[in-house]
């Protein structure tokens, strides 16, 4: 396990403590060094030490503020740990495909892009996409003001009289009645502001692996691979709603306060059930009803769902998804990978799925049409399948899989 021994810089737990981008930059600069030299240790690869280092501060700069050098470098270890455990496994992967396919590669190891400015420069962009904006708090107020102008009405004695208390009585009677005609789900402005809140916390799944979390409510969620869910605070009081982006599976537990999702432009009010979601950035949001009656909302259109629809949404436009388009989006729960688009769209899908890279190395073909599945436990098949779709072959060059055209 990788154990850390040097001390961590004076500026870096500043940066941390303040947000101080200057003073993080500093710290990692100063720190980089040494957290690359371990990691290579024990890859004896620069380059792949270099990513585990970048993955390692992204997901703790991801995380809760961190006000001591302990706990830092106790959160450090673990996730230096855990990135080479997996870069040991894709790198095992690797092997395991260069065999299988009787594909050799060059053993030399080049060290260019590798340094401290670089990596920082890829953790800052990474946090910038990441970002998102913020919504304007909900100024959901004056709930009860009939009451408080009845209530400084009554006040005043000098304007009591008979038909006032009658009046009142009437209205109190009708706020009552009112009170149980109104819709318990919360305003979508509500919804909003409490998940874009500081105080949300966000649950990831990072590239190569699928989570599984249980939230307070004994609601269930299987979170795929480079997938994300943003959680309100104070989850279930007054409020259980989720930000999905990537792709997830809930099954909802049963409450009668409504289970909120919110998905690119797609809105679900559930109160249980049983519901497939995919929201990635670069394809229509795919929503599945396994089981539950969900009121679903898109623009200005609001419908009651039912057990066994599918639904496509792109933009504001609505319509029932396509068997391949629920294969595509929701394979990886089966332990399969689909990708129906273009080389492009597959290469970007190794990444997320495999955690692997593979670059295009000739431009003309990134844009091929092609359509992939294969495992999820092996990259071979889905690699086989590409090269037989889009008529393209994988090369090794200096470690690395490059596609050319046959």
């Amino acid at each position: 396990m990788t154990v850390l021994t040097h001390a961590i810089p004076d500026d870096l737990l500043t940066g941390l403590r303040t947000g101080d981008e200057k003073a993080l930059e500093h710290g990692f600069n100063e720190l980089f060094p040494a957290l690359l030299a371990q990691a290579d240790s024990e890859l004896h690869d620069l380059p792949s030490a270099s990513r585990i280092v970048e993955r390692a501060f992204l997901r703790i700069l991801s995380g809760p503020p961190i006000e001591d050098a302990a706990t830092f470098g106790r959160l450090l270890e673990e996730e230096m740990h855990g990135a080479i455990i997996r870069e040991q496994s894709r790198l095992a992967a690797l092997r395991r495909f260069e065999h299988n396919e009787h594909v050799g590669h060059h053993e030399a190891h080049h060290t260019d892009g590798v340094s401290a400015q670089a990596s920082w420069t890829h953790i800052r962009e990474m946090r910038e996409r990441s970002a998102q904006p913020r919504a304007a708090h909900d100024g959901k107020e004056a709930q009860h003001l009939a009451a408080e102008h009845l209530s400084a009405a009554m006040s005043d004695r000098r304007r009591w009289s008979i038909p006032i208390i009658v009046f009142a009585i009437v209205a109190l009677c009708a706020a009552a009645y009112g009170l149980t005609r109104i819709d318990p789900r919360p305003s979508d402005a509500f919804v909003t502001a409490q998940l874009n809140s500081s105080n949300a916390r966000t649950i990831s799944s990072a590239a190569g692996r699928i989570g599984n979390v249980s939230l307070t409510d004994e609601t269930a969620i299987r979170i795929g691979a480079g997938s994300s869910v943003r959680v309100v605070n104070n989850f279930g009081d007054p409020l259980r709603a989720i930000l999905v982006q990537g792709a997830v599976s809930l099954a909802i537990a049963p409450q009668k306060k409504p289970f909120e999702i919110r998905a690119k432009n797609l809105g679900v009010s559930v109160t249980d059930g049983k519901l497939d979601v995919r929201a990635d950035p670069d394809r229509p949001a795919i929503l599945r009803i396994i089981a539950g009656s969900p009121t679903i909302k898109v623009g200005d259109s609001s419908w009651v769902a039912a057990a066994g629809q599918s639904y496509a949404i792109d933009g504001a436009a609505i319509r029932p998804a396509t068997t391949a388009e629920l294969d595509e989006a929701f394979a990886w729960l089966e332990g399969r990978f689909v990708v129906n688009g273009t080389v492009r769209d597959v290469v970007g899908g190794f990444r997320r799925w495999y955690d692997v890279d593979v670059g295009i190395a000739d431009n003309s073909i990134a844009d091929l049409p092609a359509q992939v599945s294969g495992s999820l436990e092996s990259l071979t098949s889905a690699m086989t399948s590409l090269e037989k779709s889009a008529k393209v072959r994988m090369i090794w060059q200096d470690r690395h899989m490059l596609l050319f055209r046959k």
